[in-house]
C-alpha cells in the first residue's frame, strides 16, 4: 500500500508500506492510501479521540 500524507507543516510525504506494517498518526494530518499493486490488499483503520479533545471530563 502506498500512503500519502500532508502534515501540519504542509510537507507532502509518500510512503510505501509492506504487509504487516503500521502507520500511526498525530493531530492535523491528512492521509489517504492507494493499492498500486495487482494483488488484493486490506487496510484496517481505527479512529480515536481523547475525551480531553471533545470536552468531556
Amino acid at each position: 500500500m502506498t500512503e500519502y500524507r500532508v502534515g501540519r507543516s504542509g510537507k507532502y510525504v509518500v510512503l510505501v508500506k509492506k504487509s504487516g506494517e503500521a502507520a500511526f498518526e498525530g493531530n492535523n494530518v491528512v492521509q489517504w492510501w492507494k493499492n498500486e499493486t495487482d494483488r488484493q490488499a486490506r487496510a484496517v483503520s481505527h479512529g480515536y479521540r481523547s475525551r480531553k479533545l471533545i470536552g468531556r471530563p
